[in-house]
């Protein structure tokens, strides 16, 4: 078994009926019939009510780019021991660099 989560393949009870489905296609019938219902609702929407909306300040300070100390943080809070991505480098490297060799690492 190991320590892997094995998937179970959950059946949905037909609408007014008391048996499950026996196959993903009947499955995927149900969640299409269900989701159709509730994401195609006639809703009656007052395009007035945008005007009403405050605007919101612009936070010109966030467009720049990130600085040392919020890359810094950011890395202490990737979890360990996951794969590395293209550059080759882990998170677990990245952690253990020194504020010096780190600025050389993230440019």
């Amino acid at each position: 078994m190991g320590h892997f989560k094995t998937y179970n393949q959950k059946n949905f009870a037909k609408k007014g009926q008391n048996k499950t489905t026996t196959n993903p296609e009947e499955n995927a019938d149900i969640l299409e019939k269900h989701f159709q219902t509730i994401f195609n609702q006639k809703t009656q929407i007052d395009p007035t009510i945008f005007e009403n909306l405050v605007q919101k300040p612009t936070a010109n300070h966030l467009s720049g780019p990130p600085t040392m100390d919020e890359i810094q943080n950011a890395i202490m809070k990737m979890k360990n021991n996951k794969s590395l991505g293209f550059s080759g480098v882990t998170t677990d490297m990245l952690k253990c660099c020194q504020k010096k060799e780190s600025t050389y690492c993230l440019q």
